[in-house]
């Protein structure tokens, strides 16, 4: 199986410094987001699942990460289970049917984002869809609607399962306190 994150998800993973993300349910933080991130990657590879990594992703991640893009780059090129995927032609045709859909109607698809950002937003999601990337990990909910409108499932970094090493136990039983 194919899994895609988007550079909010990425960065999580490198920088615990990043302003924590809000649980879109409960309107909370997101807490141990770094670990999460890890976790899911751990696990990911332990499954023999594929992180594909759209070159639009990877651009905006190795911008902002400035000082660890060489940890971040090493890794991807040592690990079996990470998948650069480029704005390619097939990718190019699949996005040529996006924008064609989206001329007939909203040229946003409804997103209040720039026009620009929704252009970025529909190539990675254009490049999710021809890798057959089943499920994309993002903070951004333009970016997910688009991935979802295309086929592709679409969760939240707060969907990712808390570590157990993370979570906290009670020393006693709820009766003794």
């Amino acid at each position: 199986m194919i899994i895609g994150f988007d550079a909010n998800i990425w960065i999580a993973r490198y920088d615990p410094s990043i302003r924590t993300p809000i649980d879109p349910s409960s309107g909370q933080p997101i807490t141990h987001a770094q670990q999460r991130v890890k976790a899911l990657i751990k696990q990911a590879g332990q499954d023999k699942h594929t992180i594909l990594i759209p070159t639009p992703v990877l651009s905006e991640v190795l911008a902002y990460t400035d000082d660890r893009r060489f940890e971040m780059l090493a890794a991807i090129a040592k690990s079996a289970h990470f998948q650069v995927a480029s704005f390619d032609m097939k990718a190019a045709v699949e996005l040529a049917e996006m924008n064609l859909e989206a001329a007939v109607g909203d040229k946003r698809f409804g997103s209040e984002d720039p026009y620009q950002k929704t252009k970025i937003d529909r190539q990675i999601a254009a490049i999710c869809k021809v890798n057959d990337c089943k499920t994309f990990y993002t903070t951004d909910r333009s970016l997910g609607n688009f991935a979802r409108r295309f086929g592709v499932e679409v969760k939240h970094l707060s969907d990712i399962p808390l570590p157990e090493e993370t979570k906290q136990y009670r020393m006693f039983p709820d009766d003794q306190e």
